[in-house]
């Protein structure tokens, strides 16, 4: 009988009712609650992630929801297109990130290359059982299909940072390091520093996890040689922007 007064009541004065939000999000090992969420609603960022999870669909594995993850480095990237350079990858796995990313900047017509670094089937160091326990698989095909709509787009078959060799990359303007090995991210972006762009956004998925912390220590080293330092976000994920004097 009150929930009926109210609505009277309301209907009566006019009170329009709140339009619904999302009041929480729980995934991706974390959780927040009442924190505007607007971004996992916007008809660009959901149809691109949209997209994506549907490419992934078939893998051998549940595609994660990693939204939060995705729209950083849809951030980054976005950020990446006013600067001199190219978009690298290095730790593509299914590619969930960079199919976002493509889908979401309309890749195909953006005057830039996409280099997707990868083994795309796991980790090298680790055993075959090892890799097969934390999801990888033989994933180049899946992921070439998956791109085949973006011809700017290219993967890039071997273990870094040896294979970096086999692109000529000048210039970059989005970085995107997820190895899971830290000697091998501190390699690669020992590698590359110098070709990335000022302002230019490193994403570094691995940097704040716990078991992760060799990678949280080698990229705090490295960005304290840099005289910067790396921003760690509830996503688990690390931000570092390239100085201008750096």
């Amino acid at each position: 009988m009150a929930f009926g007064i109210g609505r009277y009541i309301k209907r009566t004065l006019g009170i329009k009712r709140k339009p619904k939000v999302r009041r929480g999000y729980i995934g991706d090992a974390f959780s927040t609650w009442f924190v505007n969420l607007d971004f996992m609603d916007d008809p660009n960022f959901s149809s691109a992630w949209l997209k994506a999870e549907n490419a992934y669909k078939n893998s051998p594995i549940d595609v994660p929801d990693i939204r939060w993850r995705a729209h950083v480095a849809l951030f980054a990237a976005r950020h990446g297109l006013s600067l001199e350079g190219d978009f690298v990858e290095c730790g593509v796995d299914s590619g969930l990130l960079s199919t976002t990313i493509c889908n979401s900047l309309g890749f195909q017509k953006v005057p830039k290359k996409f280099y997707l670094f990868d083994t795309f089937k796991g980790i090298p160091t680790a055993t075959e059982s090892e890799n097969t326990r934390m999801g990888y698989y033989d994933s180049y095909e899946d992921v070439r299909q998956n791109f085949q709509e973006f011809p700017n787009v290219e993967l890039v078959r071997g273990i870094l940072p040896g294979s970096l060799s086999d692109c000529k990359i000048n210039k970059i303007c989005y970085l995107s390091v997820d190895l899971n090995v830290a000697k091998t991210e501190l390699e690669v972006i020992n590698s590359l520093w110098d070709k990335i762009s000022p302002t230019a956004f490193i994403v570094i998925d691995d940097y704040g996890w716990k078991h992760h912390f060799e990678t949280y220590n080698v990229w705090n080293n490295f960005a304290r040689s840099k005289n910067t330092m790396v921003a760690t976000l509830p996503t688990g994920q690390g931000l570092l922007i390239k100085p201008h004097m750096g």
